[in-house]
C-alpha cells in the first residue's frame, strides 16, 4: 500500500514529464518551420541559378554570333607559342585558308613586316603593355600582300596569357588615298603647266615646263622636244645646267631621224614609253645617267614630241610611266596646236608678202565702197534706237504711256489676252483710216485676219516671251489694192502685280519707204562689187597676165644662158599664176556670175571653194537636191547671207570648219552654216554688229528669218528660212 509521500511522488514525476513533452512539441515545431523557409530559399535560390544559367547562355550566343560573324578578323594568340588558339571564318577567309589549315599556322608564317623573332618579341611586348594598335601587311596564300591595321589587347585566362587581336583589312583603303594623292599629283602639274602655257613665249615655255616635271618626277635631269618636219626631233629646253655640264663633241638640239639612238630613239620609233634602271651607257663626256624614264607625246597616232627625266634617287617604274605618259597626253592637243600654228605661219609667210600690197590696195578701195553704205545706215540705226528707247519708255509707267498713246508717231494698241481692243492711239487709228472709238472691243484679228500673227499673238499669252518683227510685210485682207506694206512692230506682255499676263502692247512703225530705201541702197551696192569686180579682172587680171608671160620668157632667155637667175624668174612667173587665180576667184566671190541665171547652188559652190582658198579655213556645201530661183534678187539676197555668215565665222569665231547646206521641204527653203568657232553668246549686246542687222534685214528681203545660236557641239549655227516663191 502506497504511503502518501510516494503518491505525491508519482504525481510530481508525472507532472515533470508532461512538462518536457510539451517543450519538446515546440521545439519539434519550430524545427518543422525552419525546414520549411530553408526548402522555400534552396527552391528560390534554385530558380534564380537556372536564370543565371539561361541568361549566361544567351549572353555567349549573343557573343559567338558577334564574333563568328564580325566584318573583321578575330583572333586569341597563345602569347607564349604564338599559335592561333581561337579565330573566326573571317580570319582564314581573308588569307584564303581552309580552317584547318589556318589552325596549324602561327603568325610569323604570314606575318610580311616582321620576322618570326620579331613577331615574338611584339607579342611579349604588348603582353608587359596591355594593347598595341599599330599597321602591317600579311601575305595571303596565294601570295598577294594585304595592308592590315591590328588592334591588339593582352588578357589573362586561367593565369595564362593571349592576345586578342582584331584585324581590320585596310588594303583598299590604302589603295583609294594614294590613288587620290597621286590624282591630286597630276592635277597640280596640269594646272601649272597649262598656266605656263598660257602665260610663257615659247622660247622659254619649254623649260619652264621641263623644270615642273623634273619636280614633280624627283629627277635630276631631262628633255622637253618635239618632232619638226620633216621628222627632226628639236629639244628647245635640256636641263637648264646640263647643256654646260655635257662635254659630248658634236653636242646639239636637233636630231634629224638617222640620229636616232639609244632608249630614247627607240621610245620615238616603236611609239612607247620605255625606262630603265641599270645598264645605262651614253657617249663620251656625257653627264652619267643611272636611271631613265622616256615618254613619246602622241597625237592622232603619231609621234610629236618627246618627254625623258633621269637620274631619280629611286627607280622608275609603272607608277611614274603612268604619270608621266598622262602628262603627256595633257601636253599632246597644245603642242600640236602650237606645231601647227608656227608651221602654218611658214607656209603663209612668203605668200603674204607678195600678196599684201595687191590686198591693201583691194582693201582700200573695198573701204571706200562701202564707206556709202556705213553713211546711208546711219538714219536706219538712228530709227531704230529712237524706237527702241520709245519701247522702253512706254513700259514705265501707264501715266507716261497715256503720253505717249496722245502723242507718238508709232502705232500703240492695248489688247486683252483675247485680242480684243481696249485703248489705240490716234496714229494706230489714222494708219487705217479710222479713228480710236472704232476699234474698241473688237477683235484685232476680226478686222486684220493672218493666221500667223495670231499664232504669234498667242505664243506671247502662253509663254510671257515679247515678240519683235523688223519689216514684216502685211497685206491688208480687206482692201488688196493697198498693196503690200512693211512694218517693224512689237507685242509685249503685260502683266499683273503678280506676274499674270493680263494684257498685249502691241507698238508698229510704218517702214514700207525705208524698206524701198534699203532695196536701192543693195542695189547700188550690188552695182559697186559688180564695178569692182569688172576692174579687178580687166586691169589687175591683164597687169598680172602680162606679168605671167614676160616673166616665162625671161626664165626662158635665162635658162637658154645657163644662168642661176632662171630659178627666180620661174618662181615669179609661178607666182604671177597664182595671183592670177587668186583675183579670178575673188572675182567670183565679189560677183558671182551664176546668180545671173539663178544658179544659186553653183554660185554657193563657188563660194566654199574661194573661201577655202583665199582664207585657209575648210568649207564644205552641201545641196541634195539642185534649187533654182526665178527671181534673181532672192538668188542673190541667200548668196550674201550666207557670204556674211562666213565671214563672221572666220573673222569674229575664228572657225577652222565650216559647212554650208540648203535645202527645202513643202513650202520653204532652209539655209544654215554652221561653225567648230567661238560659242555664239547666250545673251546678245544691246548693240548688234552691223554683219547681223545685214543679215536680218537681207533674209527679211525674201520673207525670212535668221536665226543664230551656239551649236549643239559648240561654235555657232546661223538659219535662215525664207518661203518658196508662188509660180
Amino acid at each position: 500500500m502506497e504511503t502518501e509521500s510516494s503518491g505525491k511522488h508519482r504525481r510530481k514525476v508525472s507532472a515533470e514529464h508532461k512538462e518536457e513533452h510539451k517543450i519538446y512539441e515546440r521545439g519539434r515545431r519550430r524545427q518543422r518551420k525552419q525546414i520549411k523557409k530553408q526548402a522555400e530559399e534552396l527552391k528560390t535560390a534554385t530558380a534564380k541559378i537556372r536564370q543565371a544559367e539561361q541568361t549566361l547562355e544567351e549572353s555567349e550566343n549573343k557573343y559567338r554570333a558577334i564574333f563568328e560573324q564580325a566584318a573583321d578578323s578575330i583572333v586569341l594568340v597563345d602569347a607564349e607559342t604564338g599559335e592561333l588558339v581561337v579565330f573566326n571564318d573571317m580570319a582564314h577567309e581573308n588569307l584564303g585558308y581552309s580552317r584547318d589549315e589556318f589552325k596549324k599556322l602561327k603568325i610569323s608564317d604570314f606575318e610580311v613586316i616582321e620576322s618570326a623573332e620579331e613577331v615574338a618579341k611584339h607579342i611579349d611586348r604588348i603582353t608587359r603593355k596591355g594593347t598595341h594598335t599599330f599597321e602591317t601587311k600579311h601575305r595571303t596564300k596565294a601570295g598577294e600582300i594585304r595592308d592590315v591595321l591590328v588592334d591588339s589587347r593582352a588578357i589573362s585566362i586561367g593565369g595564362k596569357y593571349f592576345i586578342q587581336s582584331i584585324w581590320h583589312d585596310i588594303t583598299d583603303q590604302k589603295k583609294a588615298t594614294e590613288a587620290l594623292r597621286e590624282s591630286e599629283r597630276q592635277l597640280s602639274t596640269r594646272n601649272r603647266i597649262a598656266k605656263i602655257f598660257l602665260t610663257t613665249a615659247d622660247d622659254e615655255m619649254y623649260g619652264e615646263v621641263l623644270d615642273v616635271l623634273l619636280e614633280a618626277m624627283e629627277s635630276k635631269y631631262g628633255i622637253f622636244g618635239y618632232i619638226d618636219e620633216p621628222g627632226v626631233l628639236i629639244i628647245p629646253s635640256l636641263t637648264r645646267d646640263v647643256w654646260e655640264q655635257c662635254q659630248v663633241a658634236d653636242k646639239t638640239i636637233i636630231y634629224p631621224r638617222e640620229r636616232w639612238g639609244g632608249i630614247w630613239g627607240r621610245a620615238l620609233i616603236e611609239k612607247r614609253s620605255l625606262y630603265a634602271n641599270e645598264g645605262l651607257r651614253v657617249p663620251e663626256g656625257h653627264v652619267p645617267i643611272t636611271r631613265i624614264l622616256v615618254v613619246p607625246i602622241m597625237y592622232g597616232g603619231e609621234v610629236i614630241g618627246l618627254l625623258e627625266v633621269a637620274n631619280k634617287a629611286t627607280d622608275y617604274a609603272e607608277k611614274e610611266r603612268e604619270f608621266l605618259e598622262s602628262i603627256a597626253g595633257y601636253i599632246a592637243p597644245v603642242l600640236n596646236a602650237r606645231l601647227q600654228r608656227d608651221r602654218k605661219d611658214r607656209e603663209h609667210k612668203r605668200a603674204q608678202e607678195a600678196l599684201r600690197k595687191s590686198r591693201d590696195e583691194l582693201e582700200i578701195r573695198i573701204q571706200e565702197r562701202t564707206a556709202e553704205l556705213t553713211k546711208s545706215n546711219v538714219l536706219l540705226k538712228r530709227e531704230v534706237f529712237e524706237r527702241k528707247r520709245t519701247e522702253e519708255v512706254l513700259l514705265e509707267t501707264n501715266e507716261l504711256m497715256e503720253k505717249i498713246f496722245s502723242n507718238t508717231y508709232l502705232c500703240i494698241a492695248y489688247m486683252d489676252t483675247d485680242f480684243n481692243f481696249i485703248h489705240v492711239n490716234r496714229a494706230y487709228a489714222e494708219s487705217d483710216g479710222r479713228n480710236e472709238k472704232f476699234f474698241m472691243g473688237k477683235n484685232h484679228f476680226k478686222i486684220y485676219p493672218n493666221e500667223e500673227n495670231e499664232a504669234i499673238f498667242q505664243r506671247v499669252v502662253e509663254t510671257g516671251e515679247p515678240y519683235v518683227a523688223y519689216a514684216k510685210p502685211f497685206v491688208y485682207a480687206g482692201h488688196p489694192e493697198r498693196g503690200v506694206t512693211y512694218w517693224d512692230w512689237t507685242l509685249h506682255p503685260v502683266k499683273d502685280s503678280h506676274g499674270k499676263i493680263d494684257g498685249l502692247l502691241l507698238c508698229l512703225v510704218n517702214v514700207t519707204e525705208r524698206k524701198r530705201l534699203e532695196q536701192e541702197i543693195l542695189g547700188v551696192i550690188e552695182k559697186e562689187r559688180m564695178q569692182i569686180g569688172r576692174e579687178l579682172h580687166d586691169s589687175m587680171g591683164q597687169i598680172l597676165t602680162g606679168l605671167a608671160v614676160k616673166s616665162k620668157g625671161l626664165e626662158l632667155k635665162l635658162k637658154d644662158k645657163s644662168l642661176d637667175e632662171a630659178k627666180e624668174a620661174a618662181k615669179l612667173s609661178k607666182l604671177a599664176n597664182e595671183l592670177i587665180t587668186q583675183i579670178r576667184s575673188l572675182v567670183k566671190t565679189i560677183h558671182p556670175i551664176d546668180l545671173e541665171a539663178g544658179g544659186i547652188t553653183s554660185a554657193l559652190q563657188t563660194l566654199v571653194s574661194n573661201t577655202e582658198k583665199l582664207l585657209g579655213s575648210s568649207c564644205q556645201f552641201k545641196c541634195e537636191e539642185p534649187v533654182v530661183f526665178n527671181d534673181p534678187v532672192e538668188a542673190k539676197q541667200v548668196y550674201r547671207i550666207t557670204q556674211e555668215a562666213i565671214t563672221n565665222a572666220i573673222k569674229h569665231g575664228k572657225a577652222k570648219n565650216i559647212s554650208v547646206e540648203l535645202t527645202s521641204d513643202k513650202d520653204k527653203y532652209i539655209l544654215s552654216v554652221k561653225n567648230d568657232g567661238k560659242n555664239f553668246p547666250k545673251v546678245l549686246t544691246k548693240k548688234k554688229g552691223l554683219g547681223l542687222k545685214i543679215m536680218e534685214y537681207r533674209s527679211s528681203m525674201i520673207g525670212g528669218q535668221i536665226d543664230i545660236r551656239k551649236g549643239d557641239k559648240g561654235g555657232t549655227v546661223v538659219t535662215c528660212a525664207f518661203p518658196k516663191a508662188k509660180t
